[in-house]
């Protein structure tokens, strides 16, 4: 297994190895940003000891921006939001879609997008819901390319859903790069999970917190099945792209 993340805490869980596999398989972890392209020859080389490249491949790069009105959104938010929603993966199939494709075995690339901006669009995240809905149609072009030129590779596209997600999201733009600060600082302090749950507890009411372990079980779910679009509840999506087409209701 290799693991790429920008933040060293992060990368630091994945040393060790948990698993019996640990006896069969090395692991590297690197410290990097996913907005800068990948040296594919010098990731390849830092999988030490490794027979092959792994049959899966998952890009999972999201942060986002202030909550802003689509025509209140600075420069810097696109380009903070889109050098890692959109480039990280893009540069994470860069990387590892080529040598994939040399190895000549079956294999998956699996694509994080959000139901926002996937599926449906909320008001004041045009930013994070372009940068997922951007992700959604690079991976289903990725699947028609993989079929046209009949590689036994396949792309997925996976939309955490269920709830609210107990990530580090809601206080990445604390993460922004000096060169990329907001041009317009924010006034109001960055929305983070702990006020969220200050926030459910003095209204009385729980958070619908989801469970992050069942949405691991789904993706290995979906890989096993082979689906395109994997999500916890997938017949949602018909009924949510019917109601992108109708008129919106007034008011």
């Amino acid at each position: 297994m290799v693991a790429s993340d920008v933040q060293e805490e992060h990368g630091a869980t994945r040393r060790e190895p948990s698993s019996r596999d640990a006896r069969r398989q090395r692991h590297a972890r690197r410290r990097r940003h996913v907005r800068a392209r990948f040296d594919g020859g010098a990731r390849r080389a830092h999988l030490v000891g490794t027979r092959r490249l792994p049959t899966c491949c998952p890009t999972n790069a999201g942060v986002g921006a202030q909550a802003a009105k689509p025509w209140e959104s600075t420069p810097n938010d696109w380009r903070w939001v889109f050098g890692v929603n959109v480039l990280g993966v893009a540069n994470g199939v860069g990387a590892f879609v080529p040598r994939m494709i040399d190895d000549g075995h079956e294999g998956r690339v699996i694509n994080t997008s959000s139901p926002n901006g996937g599926l449906s669009n909320m008001p004041t995240a045009a930013v994070y819901a372009a940068s997922k809905a951007a992700v959604s149609s690079y991976t289903e072009t990725l699947q028609n390319q993989f079929i046209a030129d009949d590689l036994p590779l396949r792309a997925s596209v996976f939309y955490p859903s269920g709830g609210l997600l107990e990530t580090g999201l809601f206080e990445s733009d604390r993460r922004d790069p000096e060169e990329l600060a907001r041009e317009r600082p924010r006034t109001t302090p960055a929305m983070s999970v702990e006020t969220l749950e200050k926030k459910a507890e003095e209204g009385g009411y729980e958070l619908p917190w989801q469970d992050l372990n069942e949405l691991a079980r789904a993706v290995l779910a979906g890989i096993r099945e082979e689906r395109f679009v994997i999500m916890l509840d997938v017949s949602q999506v018909g009924d949510q792209l019917h109601a992108r087409a109708r008129p919106p209701r007034p008011g």
